[in-house]
């Protein structure tokens, strides 16, 4: 009798070992998972610049980085873009966000999806409808560059 509930208490502990193991693992595996797709590779910040005028004027400046879409009147629009190249050995995703008081006249792809090497313009738009105050709103896009883990 000793022996059986010795062997019987053996094979309790033992399962219940294989299942904690097996339960840590798991866990392991779906945070490791949660960790890779969460990773930011990198971060950009663009500052934005439109003006809500009477008469159009353009800014044509290479020499800076910034989106400006220069003086626009209402009921108009404009556009610019912006080039991005995946330098990654594997594949990436751009989460796109816009900051500030510009945010509501833009339009733009929110995930934008990069193969290896893949190059792409991306455009960022601004459309008035005509009810907005004339004055000047700017704001940030805001890049976060991530691993594409949905083809994993």
């Amino acid at each position: 009798m000793g022996k059986e509930k010795s062997a019987k208490k053996s094979k309790v502990i033992l399962y219940f070992f294989i299942i904690l193991l097996v339960s840590i693992s798991v866990i392991l595996f779906l945070f490791s998972i949660f960790l890779k797709s969460s990773v930011v590779l990198d971060k950009k910040e663009i500052p934005m610049l439109l003006i809500i005028g009477e008469k159009t004027a353009f800014n044509i400046s290479k020499e800076s980085s910034d989106l400006n879409f220069g003086t626009i009147q209402k009921e108009n629009s404009a556009s610019r873009e912006i080039s991005v190249k995946n330098n990654y050995k594997f594949p990436i995703l751009l989460e796109i966000n816009a900051e500030g008081n510009i945010k509501d006249f833009l339009l733009f792809e929110k995930i934008v999806f990069f193969d290896v090497g893949e190059e792409k313009q991306i455009k960022v738009s601004t459309i008035t409808i005509g009810d907005e105050p004339y004055g000047t709103y700017s704001g940030s896009l805001i890049i976060t560059f991530k691993r594409d883990l949905s083809n994993e």
